[in-house]
This record gives structure tokens, C-alpha cells and sequence, in this order.
């Protein structure tokens, strides 16, 4: 900014003596613009995402579009939004639950997947959800929708009969200028 002001002033100079104008008698006063502010937007159709649970790979790209824009660099990372409330070691996975008078409800015993769900973007990679942020896509301009993928093992438990309880995971979406 300094060379950049300095080469101006010079230029001023310039433009003044070419105009038979005397350089010395100007006084030059230099502003310095407001600094550029970052801007970073980002929208995320809401809804619930229902992913088919059958023995294998399940992939969905669901209709939550997002759209991401900025005048610099950004991230879109993701984590497991329950972490904090299940069992050490399940993060990341999808588990049996319910709400029960305004509370949630963990199935009593081992109701989790065995493998994490995956995240990602249309086109994008996909990162195995865990408590910490995971980068899900960077740059500077995106518009798609959110992939999702779940593989299922013969051996993870199966719903529990009642119908109350079903595998679930809340996702936190968390973007913003690097």
C-alpha cells in the first residue's frame, strides 16, 4: 500500500509539472481507504435427509442444496453435531434415537453403526464424520447439493421393533473465510 501511495503521489507529480503547474508549492494529502472487508455467504436448504440403511454402500445426493459464495477463500467443514452426548468412540456414527418429552433419547445398549457417515458435496470428496471439523470443500464460489454415504454391515443391530427409535445424526455446517 505504502510503494503503491508513494508511486501515486509521483504520478500526481507528474500530471501537475506536465500542466506547467510548480510540484513543489502542492501539498499532497493521502487517505487511506476503509480496509476491504471479507464477505462470505452461505445458504443450506433445511430438511431432514433420509438415507435407505441396506447391507452395503448407501450414497445420496440429497435435495439440501448449498450455495457458497465469497470475495476470498473459504471452507465448509462439517462434524457430529451429538458428539458430545453419545458414548466415547461412536462419533461419527449414526445411532438409535428418539425425543422423549422435549429430551433426546439414546437406545439403551449398542444401537450404533459400525461405520461413520460419510460427507461431502456434489463432485466433491467425502470425509468421515467425527467430532472435530472436517474440511468438506474450499474455494471461492460453489452451488450443488450435500452427498451423504452410509455403509451398513450385516452384523449392525437392527431397529428396534417399536418404531419409536431410528438412526440418526445431526450435522453441523460450519463455513467461513480462511
Amino acid at each position: 500500500m505504502k510503494l503503491q501511495t508513494v508511486l501515486s503521489a509521483l504520478l500526481l507529480m507528474a500530471v501537475l509539472c506536465i500542466a506547467g503547474v510548480s510540484a513543489t508549492s502542492q501539498t499532497i494529502t493521502v487517505k487511506q481507504a476503509a480496509p476491504l472487508q471479507t464477505t462470505f455467504s452461505m445458504s443450506i436448504t433445511p430438511g431432514d435427509v433420509v438415507i435407505p440403511l441396506n447391507p452395503g454402500v448407501n450414497t445420496i445426493s440429497s435435495a439440501n442444496a448449498i450455495t457458497i459464495g465469497g470475495n476470498t477463500p473459504w471452507t465448509l467443514k462439517a462434524k457430529d453435531d451429538m458428539a458430545s452426548s453419545k458414548p466415547a468412540g461412536t462419533e461419527g456414527r449414526m445411532a438409535q434415537f428418539k425425543t422423549f418429552n422435549g429430551n433426546p433419547m439414546w437406545a439403551a445398549g449398542n444401537y450404533f453403526l459400525s461405520n461413520p457417515i460419510k460427507v461431502g458435496v456434489t463432485g466433491g470428496p467425502l470425509v468421515s464424520l467425527s467430532a472435530i471439523d472436517q474440511t468438506i470443500k474450499s474455494g471461492t464460489e460453489y452451488s450443488g447439493n450435500l452427498t451423504f454415504e452410509q455403509t451398513v454391515v450385516l452384523t449392525d443391530p437392527a431397529s428396534i421393533a417399536d418404531g419409536t427409535y431410528l438412526y440418526t445424526i445431526g450435522i453441523m455446517y460450519t463455513g467461513g473465510s480462511v
